[in-house]
């Protein structure tokens, strides 16, 4: 019965409390069964012998997990956050992200403010602009506070900031950077001024994302921002747990695996064969089942990709715009160009821009002469990433991020790219389908 090898498997645990200097719960383990046992005894693990109702006898090898305990020692000889978030921080224009919701749009000006506002769009002499309806300032980075931050970038690492502080992440514990950001609008419920609490986490593949926020009490808001940066300070690095194996080997004519455990396995699995190899398995990739016809429409902007969640999403049309819109009872309300495809304009860009990558991985279009923005007195332009993601049909991932004023980088992935993305001229441009 199942019930008799569970508790062989709590027996297992009473002999490691037994046996064990330190127990944890935290600690993970994994039991693997194995032949009779041929090699040398580690010295730091234990072996403990257990047996079966069945008289099924095993020596099993429990590894020393005492080095789970010294997991958060602090690794000198690296640069501190504030010295990291310098180029983010100090750039000479605001490096900013953005998250868009239903209603609101939140931007925060790393190293300098965050803001919440609602924008709407009206039309001026034929041409549609932005009108920021509401707005409030949720907190800023002080100048004192930015030269005070700028000046521990060249001190060395205080003991108390060896002590790098966490929170949970995805259920792990991650350590995290954070800044206060204070003196925003006055709330109206509690008369004092908002502020924020920014973490920055590390993350190899993000480029400083705006995660979440979240007003955790009466205008104090919480923001998690995504960065690559930080992971260059392997101790804001997110530890994975270490799974212990424990080996059990067979004594005598035992088998390799107690009868039991493989008989059960057999009745609650019927159709899944025991796995009897640890080899990972190879399959053929299949190439995306995309119809022939979508494709010709695609590449002519006749088939248009979009996406998004939340009050924007976005719509990105090849070699004609990109564009970001508001649906509002099944009709769209508001339609803001981000920009328009110019094939000389792309061109000019790609021949002045250094060390391009060679690798087919993804290809990047510039368009231009999108609307007009009032920020900076000029068009609307956009970097659209267009990467290849394995899949079947048109399945698609569309994000959008506000690196500068009215300059956005638009990464759109789908299966539908791939096949283009191996066949582009030396401007990155599509040509024809082998």
């Amino acid at each position: 019965m199942l019930q008799r090898n569970i508790r062989l498997l709590f027996l297992l645990i009473k002999v490691l409390l037994v046996y064990t200097r330190e127990f944890d719960d935290q600690v993970q383990y994994q039991i693997s069964w194995k032949e009779p046992f041929k090699q040398k005894l580690n010295p730091d693990d234990q072996n403990v012998f257990i047996q079966t109702n069945d008289n099924e006898q095993y020596q099993c090898i429990v590894p020393d997990a005492k080095d789970e305990y010294q997991d958060d020692a602090y690794i000198e000889g690296y640069q501190s956050p504030e010295a990291l978030f310098q180029n983010l921080f100090f750039s000479s224009t605001a490096i900013c992200s953005l998250k868009l919701e239903p209603y609101w749009t939140y931007q925060l000006c790393h190293g300098y403010s965050i803001t919440q506002y609602h924008e709407e769009s009206y039309t001026d002499e034929g041409v549609t602009k932005l009108h920021r309806v509401s707005e409030f300032n949720l907190g800023v980075f002080s100048p004192e506070e930015r030269l005070e931050f700028k000046k521990k970038a060249s001190l060395p690492v205080l003991e108390k900031e060896k002590m790098v502080p966490k929170q949970k992440f995805n259920d792990q514990e991650a350590p995290y950077f954070l800044i206060e950001m204070s003196h925003g609008d006055p709330c109206d419920l509690t008369g004092e001024p908002r502020r924020t609490s920014v973490f920055y986490i590390c993350h190899q593949s993000a480029d400083n994302e705006l995660l979440s926020i979240k007003e955790v009490t009466t205008c104090h808001y919480e923001v998690i921002v995504l960065t690559s940066v930080l992971c260059l300070n392997p101790n804001y690095k997110i530890k994975t747990k270490t799974v212990h194996e424990i080996k059990c080997h067979a004594l005598g004519d035992s088998p390799s695996k107690p009868m039991k455990l493989t008989s059960e396995y057999k009745q609650l699995f019927p159709s899944v064969a025991p796995i009897v190899t640890e080899q990972p398995l190879h399959r053929a990739k299949a190439k995306p089942n995309i119809d022939l016809d979508i494709n010709r429409r695609f590449l002519n902007g006749e088939f248009c990709l979009t996406g998004g969640t939340g009050w924007w999403q976005y719509e990105f049309c090849n070699g004609k715009f990109v564009n970001q819109f508001h649906v509002e009872a099944n009709r769209r309300t508001a339609t803001i160009r981000l920009g328009s495809w110019n094939k000389e304009e792309h061109i000019k860009w790609f021949k002045s821009k250094k060390n391009v990558s060679k690798e087919r991985k993804h290809v990047v279009h510039l368009y231009t002469g999108g609307d007009f923005c009032d920020l900076i007195g000029e068009p609307r332009k956009a970097f659209v990433y267009l990467m290849c993601r394995p899949g079947n049909g048109q399945e698609l991932i569309i994000s959008m991020l506000e690196e500068k004023s009215c300059q956005y980088k638009v990464t759109v992935e789908s299966p539908i790219l791939c096949q283009f993305i191996e066949n582009v001229d030396k401007f990155g441009l599509f040509t024809s389908i082998k």
